[in-house]
C-alpha cells in the first residue's frame, strides 16, 4: 500500500502530535493554512486533518477559513476525501446546537456528520462542558471496522475537554476513568461526592469517536485525542494512534487517488537565510536561564493554589509545575542535539499572512521564541493577583504563571514539545511545490 498524502490544518490549534504520528509511519505530511485551503488544492491529498483547538477553540479554527474555505473542505470530502478531526477539529464537522451556529455561522457549511454533541451545555467558559482531562478507559464498539483493527475490546485514550457524541457509527464509547484522569468536577476539588459528567457518559454509552460517510468520502471524528500519548508531554507512542493510521489505510483502500496539481505551500518563511545555529543556541540558552530561575522560586503564590490552578491527569498543580520545568530542560537538550540537522525551512518557518491565527503551525525557532516569552512573562508576573475565584478553569490562561508554563498544551511545556517533535521528524513539507 502506498504512503498517503496528508494535509494537516496549520491555521488554528495544535497540529504537532498528528505530525509526529503520521511522519513516524512514513506518510507525506503537508501543512495547510486558511488561504491554501481556499485555493482549491485539497484534492491533492488523501486526507485533511484538523487537530485540537487553541485559545478560541472551534471558532478559532473555523472563522479564518471563510466561506470558501469551509465549502472547499465539504467539497473535498463529498468527492471522496477523508476528514479526520480530534477534539475541536471533530466538533467543527459534527452537528452542534443551533446556538453555536448562530455564533459561528460558517460551521453549517462544514457539517460532515449527523453526530450531535452530547456535552454541549451552556457554560461560561466554553461551548462545551468538559468531561475532564486525562486517560479514560473506553470500549471498542465497532471491532469489525477497519479503523478498529488491532484495537482490543477495552483500551485507554486521552480525553482533553473535548466533545462526546451521539449518533453516527460509534467507534468507541466511554468506559471508566483511570487514576490518571481528572474529571472536570475535580479540576479545583477532590470531593468524590460531586456527580460527574463522565459517569453519565458511561451510563449512556456516549461515544468518544464516530465515523460517517459524507457523499463519496468519510468523516472520522475523535472527541478524544488518539494522537496524544500518556506522558506529561503526550508525545510518546500509544495504542490509540493506531486508529489514525488505520483510518488512513482505509482511505487508501477505497478512496480516490489524489489529483496532481501545481501549487506552492507556505510560501512565506519570514526569515532570510541566516545562521540558524546561533539563533537556536541563543533561544535555548535563554530558556534554560528562565527555567533555572523559576525552579528556585518558592511555590507559595495565589496562582498555584488548588483553587486557581487546575488539576489534570490525576496530578496536582504543584506536581505538574515541577515536572513541566524539568521536562522543558530535557526537551531543550534534545532540540540542541537534533537542531543542527533540521532543514532551514523547518527551523525558520513563520506563518503566512492569513491574519492573526489561533496558535496553529510554527517553525522551531518561532516556537522556541514563544516558549522563552511565556517563561519570561511567568517570571515577571510571579506575584500577579488573579482576582476572584472562578468556575472557569481557563479564566486566567493568559495571565497565570501556571497556565503560561504548565497548564495546557498551549503553555511553554506544550510549545517546547512541539519544537522537539518537529526536530525529531522534520517531515512537514513547507515552502515547496505540489506536483
Amino acid at each position: 500500500m502506498r504512503n498517503a498524502k496528508i494535509a494537516i490544518y496549520g491555521g488554528g490549534g495544535a497540529p504537532y502530535h498528528h505530525i509526529g504520528v503520521f511522519a513516524r509511519a512514513g506518510h507525506s505530511v503537508s501543512i495547510l493554512f486558511p488561504s491554501e485551503v481556499r485555493a482549491d488544492i485539497l484534492a491533492s491529498f488523501d486526507a485533511f486533518v484538523i487537530p485540537g483547538g487553541g485559545y478560541d477553540g472551534m471558532r478559532g479554527q473555523i472563522d479564518p477559513l471563510g466561506k470558501d474555505g469551509v465549502e472547499a473542505i465539504a467539497q473535498f470530502v463529498e468527492a471522496g476525501g477523508m476528514y479526520l478531526g480530534s477534539c475541536a477539529g471533530a466538533y467543527d464537522a459534527a452537528t452542534p446546537a443551533e446556538a453555536f451556529r448562530l455564533a459561528c455561522p460558517l460551521q453549517r457549511a462544514m457539517t460532515l456528520s449527523n453526530a450531535t454533541v452530547w456535552n454541549e451545555v451552556a457554560d461560561p467558559w466554553s461551548d462545551l462542558q468538559s468531561p475532564g482531562v486525562g486517560r479514560l478507559q473506553v470500549l471498542n464498539r465497532s471491532p469489525e471496522h477497519l479503523i478498529m483493527r488491532g484495537i482490543p475490546s477495552e483500551f485507554e485514550i486521552v480525553h482533553y475537554n473535548g466533545p462526546l457524541f451521539e449518533g453516527a457509527e460509534s467507534l468507541f464509547s466511554i468506559g471508566h476513568q483511570t487514576e490518571a484522569f481528572t474529571p472536570s468536577e475535580g479540576f479545583f476539588s477532590s470531593d468524590s461526592a460531586i456527580p460527574r459528567m463522565i459517569d453519565r457518559a458511561r451510563e449512556g454509552r456516549v461515544s468518544g469517536g464516530v465515523v460517517e460517510r459524507f457523499g463519496r468520502g468519510r468523516a472520522v471524528l475523535f472527541g478524544s485525542h488518539p494522537e496524544f500519548g500518556f506522558s506529561l508531554t503526550m508525545d510518546d507512542e500509544q495504542l490509540p494512534q493506531t486508529m489514525l493510521l488505520n483510518a488512513i489505510d482505509w482511505q487508501l483502500l477505497i478512496g480516490p487517488e489524489p489529483v496532481p496539481r501545481s501549487a506552492t505551500l507556505c510560501s512565506e518563511t519570514g526569515l532570510a537565510p541566516t545562521d540558524h545555529g546561533a539563533m537556536l543556541e541563543a533561544a535555548l540558552t535563554s530558556i534554560r536561564g528562565h527555567v533555572s530561575s523559576l525552579q528556585l522560586k518558592p511555590l507559595d503564590e495565589q496562582w498555584i493554589d488548588g483553587r486557581y490552578a487546575m488539576s489534570v491527569f490525576g496530578q496536582q498543580p504543584k506536581v505538574i509545575w515541577r515536572q513541566s520545568l524539568m521536562r522543558i530542560t530535557e526537551l531543550a537538550e534534545e532540540i540542541e542535539r537534533l537542531g543542527p540537522g533540521v532543514r532551514s525551512s523547518t527551523l525558520s518557518f513563520r506563518q503566512p499572512g492569513d491574519g492573526v491565527l489561533d496558535y496553529g503551525f510554527h517553525g522551531v525557532l518561532a516556537l522556541l521564541q514563544q516558549v522563552d516569552e511565556l517563561l519570561s512573562t511567568a517570571e515577571a508576573t510571579w506575584h500577579v493577583p488573579l482576582g476572584d475565584l472562578s468556575a472557569d478553569p481557563y479564566k486566567y490562561i493568559r495571565s497565570s504563571p501556571y497556565h503560561l508554563v504548565a497548564g495546557s498544551y498551549l503553555a511553554a511545556i506544550g510549545r517546547a514539545t512541539a519544537a522537539a517533535i518537529l526536530c525529531r521528524y522534520d517531515a512537514c513539507d513547507v515552502n515547496r511545490p505540489l506536483t
